[in-house]
């Protein structure tokens, strides 16, 4: 029958395509009204991916020394001032800058001088230039290249530098407790933790990649291979609780590639993926959730995603899609899973560097319901540590902590825009709503039990009044810190539009000048030849400068009265 042929038909396509939640994410970038304008960008030191990125903020290194970085909160779109405040704390060029997965506005930065920083950022972003950070390490000798905070204890940090050491650090202290040393045949070109963090991998410009086990021996890798054979720089990202290690490189003939490994016995890759024949640098990024593997390459326009499966005791490589641009990438962060919008069904957000300024790249699983799609959200990432440095450092290796999605069981707090609120208070959105939701049982239930005494049933428990102060008390200082951001742009804005004034003042007198004689006049010495131009052009400069500030001082006056509402 007609019914039973179709039905068959539809058996062996099911056959055919591969089933899968995740075969048709699409990748969109952002418009551009909300791009990040005007960056003069330094990528052209070491080998990192030149951009950071936490659920409040992204963190670029610019071109002029003095250590200069510039961090953003994702909300000032738009043009960056001329003055827009920086970190300004290194004796040289910024090589690397990693975000604390624990901690939002915390920010670790390397450099040339051969020294680490830790800043923090204050929520709503720097309002005036930073030149003290919390901290600085001294250990290496030579410039460090390369950052990677420890995935599950706090306070742990890895660094690579041109001495051909790594070091991990006790942050807290201050303090180098670990040395990889006396193990590499050149300069270290990337380094990796381990799911857990129990795992350093650390490429290198000797082709091979080494994996340690630095707790337990420091001085030789437990496995190593030559991972590809090409002479260009080889990065690597683990794949989350698979335990694999993904290297991504070029083969003999310069063709990029990207292989699979058991970082425990790297004898043979368990699998291989020939891309294409191109120049660029790869920079893989990993989704442990969704098992998507992202992987952007520098000069590309296109980041391609790939989805790792497991199939009959084998691990396989899916090509998904790509999405494409006209305009090469300069650096890669991917932000952290809790920033996505679950509401329409979003799965990975990074922000990506161009020539001269950045823009997110957003991935997105078509789908139509607004409810929440719980077979694509499994618990993800908490920002909270497992463990202490103290107990990492002595030997623990716990699992990391999760949190859930669901903004029904979050407080919607997935979100940056209202995790911001949260944890400035100091504690995860998980932390809180578990709270919230434990301390207001127990309100019910004291009040159901103290009824017939005349006991207040509205009352509510120490645990949900502390809970709330915190809130508020953070919220007020949101207000404050954005009132004074706001009077800050309004000075500048009120300058700019005085120095406009002057500037016309001057071109009218130029052109006076001009007028009567500009031979003499420039003989004279007092008005140049070319007076009216320089001034007409610093006069349009600080009209769009003035245009700009307008702008921002409009956003900062919709946040207040965001505030003041909340």
């Amino acid at each position: 029958s007609v019914l039973s042929t179709s039905a068959e038909k539809r058996l062996a396509m099911s056959r055919i395509v591969r089933q899968s939640k995740y075969r048709h994410v699409f990748g969109e970038v952002d418009k551009t009204d909300n791009h990040y304008l005007g960056l003069e960008l330094s990528t052209k030191t070491g080998d990192s991916y030149y951009a950071a990125a936490s659920a409040k903020f992204f963190a670029v290194a610019l071109r002029g020394g003095a250590g200069k970085t510039l961090v953003l909160p994702y909300e000032q779109h738009g043009k960056v001032p001329r003055d827009q405040p920086c970190l300004q704390g290194h004796h040289g060029d910024v090589t690397d800058l990693a975000f604390n997965p624990f901690n939002d506005n915390i920010l670790a930065s390397a450099g040339t001088d051969a020294t680490i920083k830790l800043w923090e950022i204050p929520d709503g972003g720097l309002t005036e230039k930073m030149t003290e950070p919390l901290a600085t390490m001294h250990g290496h000798g030579k410039d460090v290249t390369l950052l990677q905070w420890h995935p599950t204890a706090s306070n742990v940090l890895a660094s690579a530098a041109r001495d051909m050491t790594v070091r991990i650090w006790d942050v807290e202290n201050c303090t180098d407790k670990i040395t990889i040393e006396g193990c590499f045949g050149g300069l270290i070109s990337d380094i990796r933790w381990s799911f857990r963090g129990d795992l350093l991998a650390a490429s290198c410009k000797d082709k091979i990649v080494r994996v340690f086990d630095p707790r337990v021996d420091s001085s030789k890798p437990i496995s190593e291979v030559q991972a590809h054979e090409g002479a260009k720089v080889v990065n690597m990202v683990f794949l989350g609780h698979r335990e694999q290690l993904v290297t991504t490189g070029f083969s003999r003939d310069s063709r990029r590639e990207i292989k699979v490994w058991d970082p425990r016995a790297m004898t043979e890759p368990i699998l291989k993926q020939e891309l294409d024949q191109s120049a660029g640098v790869l920079m893989p990024f990993w989704d442990d959730d969704a098992g998507m593997l992202y992987i952007g390459g520098k000069g590309d326009g296109n980041i391609r995603y790939f989805e790792i499966v497991d199939e009959a005791g084998a691990t396989s490589i899916y090509p998904v899609s790509e999405t494409k641009s006209a305009e090469s990438t300069k650096g890669l962060a991917m932000l952290p899973k809790r920033t996505v919008d679950v509401g329409r069904c979003e799965t990975a957000r990074f922000i990506k560097l161009l020539r001269d300024k950045a823009h997110l790249v957003s991935f997105t699983v078509p789908r139509k319901s607004d409810r929440f799609q719980d077979d694509i959200y499994p618990d993800t990432l908490a920002p909270e540590p497992s463990t202490t440095a103290e107990g990492w450092f002595g030997g623990a290796t716990p699992e990391p902590k999760r949190m859930s999605m669901d903004p029904a069981k979050n407080g919607g707090a997935t979100h940056a825009s209202v995790s911001t609120t949260i944890r400035s208070a100091g504690k995860s959105a998980a932390d809180v709503a578990s709270a919230a939701a434990a301390s207001s049982g127990a309100g019910g239930a004291a009040a159901a039990a103290g009824a017939s005494s005349g006991a207040s049933s509205g009352a509510a428990s120490s645990g949900e009044v502390t809970s709330l102060k915190a809130q508020v008390a953070s919220l007020q200082a949101a207000l404050d810190r954005a009132v004074a951001a706001k009077d800050a742009a309004e000075a500048k804005a009120k300058k700019a539009e005085g120095d406009a004034k002057t500037l016309e003042v001057q071109l009218r007198a130029a052109k006076e000048a001009a007028a009567v004689g500009p031979a003499a006049a420039a003989a004279d010495g007092t008005i140049p030849e070319s007076a009216d131009e320089d001034v007409v052009a610093e006069l349009a400069a600080v009209k769009e400068e003035n245009e700009t500030l307008k702008h921002q001082v409009a956003k900062l006056k919709k946040t207040v009265a965001t505030l003041m509402d909340e």
